[in-house]
């Protein structure tokens, strides 16, 4: 089985299509629109200021289920445009359509020689002495973290957030899921609000750490926690000592991943990539890609598999 190699990570692919229903791409397009109006927020970052959007990249994550897509959650500041560049025809050839309405843009890594897709399809990095001039014109995805206020220069160039990154506020503007806060000496509590249905335990924030766990009910365990032992399976403790340590937390209700012909034995994600066209001033689908595990940790794992999702207009 190819795969594509960036610094440490190895990204296992296929590159054989799966289509993708058009009534799909509309619902993906239609929790993209609803996620723009739960983050109007101001910024002052390129994006932002130009478009009045927060990223001019996007990567929704869910499952499919009878012609609607059930989101798992939305990244602003994405990785997989790179990997999508390079096993999907489609993707190649939409993400090209779609910069040519953009400025230029180039990336900066989160540290100095660390790797990223980003160099997939956007190069080598901006030269830090460009990113500093205020003369350069070139706008950028920046993999750190700067402050508005310390690094001014900086962020106005840049087309994705660059502070709050990794926030889940969206979320419960959204409906996807609900916080749960801790009051002091009542953690018991946490038993009632969430524990009577499986669910996925998310953080409030940070974009390293999309979830910190499932808990399941006894149907779903027997399911799912058997297979591989892949992604970490909750107890009520361990929700109760991440409020003491975290004081809150999100509570998603548990969607199963998908079980596919394209890929037996595996828990099958799908993620759906869409770019903001400067033309016309909307979001447009790029590509897709289907990643699968044996366990329920499926995205951000070394032994998940990925292919290509593709839409029927584009044949």
């Amino acid at each position: 089985m190819p795969n594509l190699k960036v610094g440490r990570w190895k990204f296992r692919y296929t590159d054989v299509p799966v289509r993708i229903k058009s009534s799909v791409c509309d619902s993906v397009l239609e929790s993209v629109n609803q996620w723009t109006e739960a983050v109007a927020e101001p910024s002052k970052t390129f994006a932002a200021q130009e478009y009045g959007v927060r990223s001019l990249i996007l990567r929704i994550s869910g499952v499919e289920e009878d012609g609607r897509f059930l989101v798992y959650g939305i990244d602003d500041r994405p990785y997989g445009f790179g990997f999508l560049n390079n096993i999907s025809k489609q993707g190649s050839s939409e993400i090209a359509r779609i910069r040519k309405t953009w400025p230029e843009v180039s990336w900066i890594p989160k540290g100095v020689g660390q790797s990223s897709d980003d160099e997939l399809w956007l190069g080598n990095p901006l030269d830090h002495s460009r990113l500093l001039s205020p003369r350069d014109d070139t706008r950028v995805i920046l993999r750190g973290c700067f402050d508005e206020s310390r690094h001014p220069t900086v962020v106005a160039k840049a087309v994705v957030p660059t502070g709050d990154f990794g926030s889940r506020l969206y979320g419960e503007r959204m409906g996807l899921w609900s916080r749960v806060a801790c009051r002091l000496g009542q953690n018991e509590g946490v038993q009632v609000s969430c524990l009577t249905s499986s669910v996925v335990i998310k953080p409030t924030s940070g974009a390293d750490r999309s979830c910190l766990g499932f808990y399941l009910n006894p149907d779903d365990e027997e399911v799912y926690a058997s297979k591989g032992g892949l992604g970490k399976v909750l107890a009520s403790d361990d929700l109760c000592r991440f409020l003491r340590d975290e004081g809150s937390f999100y509570s998603q209700p548990f969607i199963p991943p998908m079980r596919t012909d394209y890929a037996p034995g595996m828990n099958v994600v799908h993620h759906y990539f869409a770019a903001f066209n400067c033309d016309t001033k909307c979001f447009e689908i790029v590509g897709g890609m289907w990643m699968g595990n044996p366990g329920l940790m499926v995205v951000g794992h070394q032994d998940s598999i990925s292919g290509p999702l593709v839409f029927r207009y584009f044949f």
